[in-house]
C-alpha cells in the first residue's frame, strides 16, 4: 500500500506546466499554479535538496490542497471526536508529511509532458480536474484532481485519482486506519512527524 501511495505521488509530481495567468483562480487554474512550481522544482532539485524543495513546494501546496478535509476524511470517526488541540496537532503532521513526501520524490526532470484535458462535474458537489502525463518512452498516464470548494473560497483538492482507479485518499485512509485503531489521532500525529524526519533525512 505505501509503494502504491508512492507511485501516485511521483506520478503526479511529473507534471510541468505554465504558471496560470494573474486573477484566474478557477480550478484549471489552480492545478496549472500547482504545476508550474513543480516543473520549477524538478529543474532545480539538486541544487536545491531535499529542504529546499520542501520550502519551495510547502506554500503552493497549502493552496491546493484542502488538507484539513483530507485528514478528516482520512481519520474519520477519530477526527470527529477529537478535541481541538489534538486536530490542530494532527492537520499539522499531515500537512508536513504530505509536503515532506512530494519534497522526497523530486529527483530531477527527465522531459516528462502534460496537458490538462479540462475540468467537468464531479459526485457530491466537486469539480473533476483531467489531466494526463506522458513520459518521454511510455503511454500517457491519466491524473485526474478531485477539487471541492471552500466557504467562501476557491476550489481546493481533495483526491487524486490515478488512471481513475487509484484514490490517493483512500489509499491514505487504509494506511493510517492501524495506527488510529493502536493509539488514536495523537499516536497517528506522532507516526507522521516520525516519516516526515525520515523523509527529510533521506532516508528511505
Amino acid at each position: 500500500m505505501k509503494r502504491v501511495l508512492q507511485v501516485v505521488l511521483l506520478i503526479i509530481a511529473c507534471h510541468a506546466a505554465a504558471p496560470a495567468a494573474r486573477g484566474d483562480t478557477g480550478p484549471v487554474a489552480v492545478i496549472e499554479a500547482l504545476h508550474a512550481v513543480l516543473l520549477q522544482v524538478m529543474q532545480n532539485a539538486d541544487q536545491l535538496g531535499v529542504q529546499g524543495r520542501y520550502d519551495t513546494l510547502e506554500p503552493r501546496l497549502r493552496e491546493t490542497y484542502d488538507f484539513e478535509r483530507m485528514i478528516a476524511i482520512a481519520a474519520g470517526s477519530h477526527w470527529a471526536s477529537a478535541g481541538e488541540a489534538e486536530r490542530a496537532q494532527l492537520l499539522a503532521a499531515f500537512i508536513r508529511y504530505s509536503v515532506a513526501t512530494y519534497a522526497s520524490r523530486f529527483v530531477g526532470y527527465n522531459g516528462e509532458q502534460f496537458a490538462v484535458q479540462g475540468e467537468r462535474p464531479g459526485p457530491r458537489e466537486t469539480v473533476l480536474v483531467d489531466t494526463t502525463i506522458q513520459p518521454r518512452d511510455a503511454q500517457p498516464i491519466p491524473i485526474t484532481y478531485v477539487m471541492r470548494k471552500r466557504d467562501n473560497d476557491d476550489a481546493r483538492v481533495v483526491d487524486v485519482l490515478l488512471e481513475n482507479a487509484i484514490s490517493e485518499l483512500a489509499v491514505r485512509r487504509s494506511d493510517y486506519a492501524s495506527i488510529l485503531q493502536a493509539g488514536g489521532p495523537s499516536h497517528l500525529t506522532q507516526v507522521l512527524n516520525e516519516r516526515s524526519d525520515a523523509l527529510l533525512r533521506g532516508t528511505p
